[in-house]
């Protein structure tokens, strides 16, 4: 276990999926790359986008919270091997002013990507930096899945770093998430419902839920049924009907916390016990301002 200190000006950081590496940018809009091992700094690159005033301010005065599905102003996406790790400014928060129907100033797109083994750039081409400003993920480290516009048949797979079109696909998406199976990503929101499992290999939604999340495992999915469980739910393709299937296997218990917004944590010396500590609003009433600000305390065995 190590512990890592990030930089209060670190505003939006991500972690490499093997733990390796935090990247974040600054509030110089400046890419930091650091260590996770020594805690040092491996690569920068300043002022990797630059902020007009108006987008700064307007980045400083958004309501910023701890929701991992936000995007504000920047996009940071690793590939699943850790290899590589892509910035990019993102489609939120854009601007433009013109005069006599000219454009005198406007948000651009930009997008950089680094090889971690070799701390040296690639060079994007394709449709790459209209991809990166809107959701997409890395399906490895050869291909990303995005689109380059707002329209949903839009949508596809792109070769990185060329940004070739190897597949079309039609989904939109605010959110897009690798499952650990390859063949399916959870996408967010779909029609009539929160979160959608979308099959790359057939390209088509195989399911919806109205739950906040979800994911796959081999053919698994799991999610949190209406009773606080954790279902799971075997998902099958139906050649002959052309449609997917699915049943309940198994229900697993979850403990039950009210917390939100983590403040601390400790684990007894014996690692028998886990102490949370947050700041949570309770039920309305006379004192309930009084309540709220109060730390409220759960503790499992």
């Amino acid at each position: 276990m190590r512990e890592l200190v990030l930089k209060q000006d670190c505003w939006e950081h991500k972690l490499a999926p093997d733990g390796s590496y935090p990247a974040c940018v600054d509030t110089t809009a400046t890419i930091n790359v650091l260590d996770t091992k020594t805690g040092k700094k491996v690569w920068e690159k300043k002022q990797f986008y630059e902020l007009t005033w108006f987008e700064l301010i307007l980045w400083i005065a958004q309501n910023r919270d701890d929701d991992e599905d936000k995007t504000t102003f920047f996009r940071i996406e690793f590939s699943p091997d850790s290899r590589l790790v892509m910035f990019s400014r993102s489609e939120k928060y854009r601007f433009r002013i013109s005069f006599n129907g000219v454009t005198a100033l406007q948000s651009e797109n930009a997008a950089l990507a680094l090889d971690l083994s070799t701390l040296k750039t690639a060079d994007l081409g394709g449709d790459l930096k209209k991809v990166a400003a809107r959701p997409y993920i890395f399906l490895d480290s050869e291909r990303v899945l995005g689109s380059p516009s707002c329209k949903a048949e839009d949508a596809g797979v792109f070769s990185f770093p060329k940004g070739k079109r190897t597949e079309r696909f039609t989904f939109g998406a605010q959110v897009i998430k690798r499952t650990a199976n390859p063949d399916y990503v959870v996408i967010k929101p779909v029609t009539n419902a929160l979160t959608g499992i979308y099959d790359l290999k057939r390209g088509v939604i195989a399911g919806g839920l109205n739950k906040e999340d979800g994911t796959i495992w081999n053919n698994l999915m799991a999610y949190e049924a209406t009773d606080g469980k954790l279902l799971l739910r075997e998902m099958t393709y139906d050649e002959a009907e052309k449609k997917f299937k699915s049943r309940d296997v198994a229900t697993l218990e979850i403990p039950v916390g009210y917390i939100r917004g983590l403040r601390a944590a400790e684990v007894s010396d014996a690692f028998n016990w886990l102490l949370m500590s947050s700041k949570s609003p309770t039920t309305a009433g006379p004192s309930a301002i009084s309540r709220a600000s109060r730390t409220c305390r759960t503790a499992w065995s």
